[in-house]
C-alpha cells in the first residue's frame, strides 16, 4: 500500500514521537519504535518509555488501514535530506520505502 503525505508534517510528527520511545530498554524493540496505525483519512502516531506516553494525528487522504513501528531515527535523517514537497510512503511486510521523485529510502520494520 502506497500513502502521499506532506514531507514536513510526517517529519515533524515522527521527531516528536521519537523523544518519548526509549533507548534504554533494549530486551523491548516495540519501546523503541513509533507504533504508526493508519486508519480513515488518518494515521496515529504512539511512542512511550514506559514513564511517558505520547499520541498523535496527521491527516492523509488514504483510506488504507496499517499498524506497523518503524525506528524513528533513521527515517527522521533521511527525511531531513529531502525537500519540502510531497512523498510516498509504501508499507511492505517487512520494510517501510519512502519515496520523493528519483530518491528511494528502505527503512525496516519492528515485528510486533
Amino acid at each position: 500500500m502506497t500513502i502521499q503525505l506532506l514531507k514536513n508534517e510526517f517529519l515533524e510528527k515522527l521527531e516528536t514521537s521519537s523523544r518519548f520511545a526509549s533507548s534504554k530498554l533494549s530486551s523491548t524493540t516495540s519501546l523503541q519504535g513509533v507504533c504508526l496505525i493508519g486508519e480513515e483519512n488518518k494515521i496515529n502516531f504512539y511512542s512511550t518509555d514506559l514513564n511517558y506516553y505520547y499520541h498523535t494525528t496527521l491527516k492523509n487522504e488514504s483510506n488504507e488501514k496499517f499498524k506497523i513501528i518503524v525506528e524513528p531515527r533513521k527515517i527522521i535523517e533521511f527525511l531531513s535530506l529531502l525537500t519540502e514537497v510531497k512523498i510516498e510512503v509504501e508499507i511492505k511486510e517487512k520494510a517501510v520505502i519512502i519515496t520523493q521523485g528519483k530518491i528511494k529510502g528502505q527503512f525496516p520494520l519492528f515485528q510486533m
